[in-house]
């Protein structure tokens, strides 16, 4: 997958130029983090790497026993925090269970790396589906996602979790346009002290937590506040913003980013309805207080800027009366 470096917008792989802002893509195509060979683990036979981190990858494989697809996350050497996130996601993944997320079908350690087998989903990520559209996608294709991605982390804030590292390539579209989370390994208990060893906190903090810069709320980026539920609401704005425009808020280096989410106004989301860029700006206030109490809450609020921006687009698109 491949993003422009100036911009942050999603490009298929058969791009030669960012639509955009008209940068040649073979500037920055070498810039994909390349893959890494299969471990050995006994009773799987591993094949391709589906997906690279800083603290793990996983890998698709094959149980040799009965044959069964599945998916494979070995957790890297160093830091020494890759072993401990792997350990959090996948106490996090049984408690949640298989609708909400992949099911967990063992863990292990090979060679002095900590594995976990997970259930192979089928479909491909919301970053593909973005990537795949080449840009902005269409209001009737990103109704019904958006609608699903609050219903499923409604959930699983019920359940007492926060995902903390929401982004389009942690939320996965299965075939039977079903969505499920991934990457666990930054969630954080919504109602309990944080996790020792793992940075999950939900007290007042100036540290800069765990996360994917683009996508961390203010908070996260080391502003004054809690971290909890509405720190995922603020990453789902982001999520909503690219869904909608084509690339995130803010891009640039980490730190960057980090900043622009601590004190910059984003702009209004490029060929958005006004009704739809307003509740996502919401979601991206600064203060949390600011933002929607809960995923209930935000979820209403498109139903209804969408069902406006319906409105609106239908009576701009009917002919004006003869005089």
């Amino acid at each position: 997958m491949v993003r422009c470096v100036r911009c942050g917008l999603r490009l298929a792989l058969s791009a030669t130029r960012c639509p955009r802002d008209g940068l040649d893509v073979a500037v920055f195509r070498a810039e994909v983090p390349r893959a890494l060979s299969p471990p050995v683990i006994a009773g799987y036979e591993l094949g391709t790497c589906l997906g690279l981190g800083g603290f793990g990858a996983v890998f698709s494989a094959r149980r040799t026993k009965d044959g069964q697809g599945v998916a494979v996350k070995m957790c890297h050497r160093e830091p020494r925090e890759a072993r401990l996130r792997l350990d959090h996601e996948i106490a996090v993944l049984i408690e949640l269970g298989p609708t909400l997320v992949p099911a967990v079908y063992g863990a292990g350690e090979s060679d002095g790396q900590g594995f976990c087998v997970m259930e192979r989903l089928q479909g491909r990520t919301l970053a593909e589906v973005v990537e795949d559209s080449g840009a902005a996608l269409a209001l009737g294709v990103f109704r019904p996602l958006a609608r699903k991605l609050m219903v499923l982390l409604e959930e699983v804030h019920r359940r007492g979790w926060g995902h903390g590292d929401l982004k389009p390539d942690n939320i996965f579209v299965e075939r039977n346009d079903g969505l499920r989370l991934i990457d666990f390994g930054t969630a954080y208990p919504l109602a309990q002290a944080p996790i020792v060893g793992v940075d999950t906190r939900e007290t007042k903090s100036e540290t800069v937590g765990a996360g994917t810069p683009e996508y961390m709320s203010p908070e996260q980026c080391g502003s004054k506040g809690t971290v909890d539920a509405r720190s995922d609401i603020y990453a789902v704005g982001v999520v909503l913003y690219e869904l909608v425009s084509g690339a995130p808020p803010f891009w640039g280096s980490a730190a960057e980013v980090r900043e622009s989410h601590r004190s910059r106004r984003p702009a209004m989301p490029q060929g958005a309805p006004p009704e739809v860029a307003e509740v996502v700006l919401k979601c991206l206030a600064k203060d949390p207080g600011e933002r929607y109490r809960d995923m209930a809450e935000l979820r209403d609020a498109l139903d209804i800027a969408l069902t406006l921006a319906d409105d609106a687009r239908r009576k701009s698109d009917k002919p004006g009366r003869e005089a």
